[in-house]
């Protein structure tokens, strides 16, 4: 009888634990559609070199595209060097691309899980980028935010540049549907 009982327990936790994750599977593919398209995305971010007490602030705006699988596209990018403690802020913005993949989360949440950016005039990536944000309502709105700050690395010309620990705020509109 006790072993009856307890196989009986075990396939109900088994049955509803399948359950459980059918429907937040289900959750997250409903946002992830929600999420599906391009966005025009503008933030700030305030970085400080590894080693270094210099601060430097950009401005950032440009087009995410999410594909709906967990992988996208930046296109577009304008950087800005608003402030730096070495040089005076730069007159011409720099031009950038990039790629990334993302997990959308069952609570209108999503995770930019690695943002790779390009230079497109000179041979600079910038690796590790990591930022987190909220789907808005029906998706049509992104607030993309940093809840810690994110070591970043900076290459150029394939060889390590600079390491930096950087934050970011900043909103998206969602401007076609992917």
């Amino acid at each position: 009888m006790k072993i009856l009982s307890i196989l009986t327990c075990m396939i109900f936790t088994f049955i509803v634990s399948v359950l459980l994750s059918g429907v937040q599977n289900s959750i997250a593919d409903e946002l992830n559609e929600k999420l599906n398209g391009t966005y025009a995305v503008t933030s700030v971010i305030t970085c400080q070199a590894t080693g270094q007490g210099a601060i430097s602030i950009f401005h950032f705006q440009g087009l995410f595209t999410f594909n709906g699988d967990g992988t996208g596209e930046a296109e577009e990018i304008t950087v800005l060097v608003v402030s730096t403690a070495t040089s005076p802020p730069s007159p011409y913005p720099v031009s950038m691309t990039g790629q990334f993949t993302y997990t959308v989360w069952s609570n209108d949440y999503f995770t930019i899980d690695d943002l790779v950016l390009f230079n497109n005039a000179a041979p600079v990536t910038i690796e590790d980028i990591i930022q987190d944000g909220w789907l808005g309502h029906g998706g049509q709105t992104l607030i993309i935010s940093d809840t810690y700050p994110n070591v970043e690395n900076v290459y150029l010309d394939e060889e390590p540049f600079a390491t930096r620990t950087c934050g970011r705020t900043g909103t998206a509109v969602k401007i076609s549907k992917y």
